[in-house]
């Protein structure tokens, strides 16, 4: 199995688990909440959408991972059939009784048992054990590292959110940074070293799903990096709500620039904190400040924890600390950044003509697919042609490059791309056509079953 498999089956046992004990509890409203969120936040939103495409593919030697993705599906839909039979006994007496009922469906797909006549009677739901965890399937390790992945990919959604950039669209290039601290000195509590330990794994966590993080950034090649602030964690608190500047985050910052990643820097007085200390002479030191490029400021706090404004007509000095200054990271030019914790990803925001085919494949496939299912088809329904109208001739010829990618997504076995009004397409079969935009130009599909 894969590591999504093995993570939600993982969370599933837990799920059960945790479930038993509030149905016990008689906490009902805790118990559906707990369903409701594997079911929507685990099962729908990750796992389906990290499986669709192997289950799509036809290649005859992805049969084998086929069944154990179908075999997964089954013994969670069927557990989770189960847990929703308090709450919802009709529809899961039903479910139960219209293809849940099998037993042992993930111990066959494992052991190659073949599933017999016994296994398919169809009895009625409250004659079923109620499910227990299974210890031997729970997974931490493979959990915290999905749950970074997880964080991730959403550091980079809000990413993608200050560019503008859509999360279908794909990018060139993906930057992970994950912050640590200075494990050389002495720790003081076992608990501080449990911190280093867990933080200093996050890489190795990461680039244990590499191939899965690509994929759901939707970038061409990631890289992770682990940089470490060189200060102690057990002298150094960590980043806060507050838009104050600790000596960690400069390090952070000056690290980042070491290597050469594509940043700048933001600075600026907190003017709440400056004020009282310069008093009359803090117009002089907004004047100086403004004067000042912001890297002798970074330089001079890194390297003293302090900055002296020297105010020549006054003769006098006012010292800022860290404390006084706000001091942001920002992207370089093409780039978008957002950060969260201790993890800061950097997209690259520059769009060739590839990915630009490629992002207007997802859109273009995005809006069949939703008209697929107005139109009640099934899912793994193959129709035989769906024609597209009234492109502009650049997007005509980059999804005709990409007809066949786009023929996978959208499950039929061709395309039909015509411009002009819909007299001009095939219209022997009274196909119905569905006006729709992508990015403010209209265009209009259709399909042919």
């Amino acid at each position: 199995m894969e590591p999504a498999d093995l993570w939600i089956l993982s969370k599933l046992q837990k799920l059960v688990r945790d479930a038993t004990i509030l149905a016990d509890r008689c906490k009902l409203h805790e118990y559906a909440k707990a369903i409701e969120n594997f079911i929507i936040n685990q099962l729908s939103q990750v796992y389906i959408p990290i499986t669709r495409t192997e289950i799509w593919d036809e290649d005859e030697s992805r049969q084998d991972r086929h069944y154990t993705i179908y075999a997964v599906l089954l013994q969670v839909l069927r557990t989770l059939d189960i847990l929703i039979h308090p709450i919802s006994p009709d529809i899961s007496e039903y479910l139960y009784l219209n293809g849940l009922h099998t037993k042992n469906i993930l111990d066959d797909a494992m052991t190659t048992r073949t599933i017999s006549a016994a296994d398919t009677i169809q009895k009625s739901i409250l004659l079923d054990d109620w499910p227990t965890p299974q210890d031997s399937l729970i997974n931490d390790k493979v959990e915290s590292a999905f749950d970074l992945l997880q964080d991730c990919v959403s550091i980079a959604a809000s990413a993608r959110m200050k560019a503008k950039l859509k999360r279908r669209w794909p990018l060139n290039e993906a930057i992970i940074c994950i912050k640590t601290q200075d494990n050389s000195t002495n720790q003081t509590s076992s608990h501080a070293s449990l911190y280093h330990s867990n933080k200093q794994n996050q890489k190795e966590m990461l680039l244990s799903l590499s191939s899965l993080l690509q994929a759901q950034l939707n970038v061409e090649k990631c890289v992770i990096y682990e940089i470490s602030s060189g200060i102690d964690a057990t002298t150094t608190n960590t980043i806060t709500d507050s838009p104050s500047t600790t000596l960690d985050d400069l390090a952070y910052l000056l690290e980042m620039q070491k290597r050469s990643l594509p940043i700048k820097p933001k600075v600026d007085l907190d003017r709440k904190k400056i004020g009282p200390k310069a008093k009359h002479l803090v117009s002089s030191v907004l004047q100086k400040y403004q004067e000042t490029d912001p890297a002798i400021f970074i330089e001079s706090l890194q390297k003293n924890s302090r900055y002296v404004f020297e105010l020549k007509g006054e003769q006098e000095k006012v010292v800022a600390v860290p404390d006084d200054f706000i001091i942001c990271i920002d992207a370089a030019d093409g780039y978008a950044i957002a950060q969260r914790n201790n993890i800061t990803v950097i997209l690259s925001t520059v769009r060739n003509k590839e990915m630009m085919a490629r992002g207007l494949v997802k859109d273009t496939a995005r809006r069949i697919q939703t008209m697929r299912k107005e139109k009640g088809y099934n899912p793994t329904d193959i129709l035989q042609k769906a024609l597209i109208l009234d492109l502009d001739e650049s997007s005509k010829q980059m999804l005709e490059e990409k007809s066949k990618e786009l023929a996978f997504l959208i499950r039929v076995n061709s395309i039909q791309f015509t411009q002009g009004n819909s007299n001009n397409a095939d219209t022997s079969n009274n196909i119905e056509y569905k006006n729709d935009d992508i990015d403010g130009k209209k265009i209009r599909i259709g399909l042919v079953k």
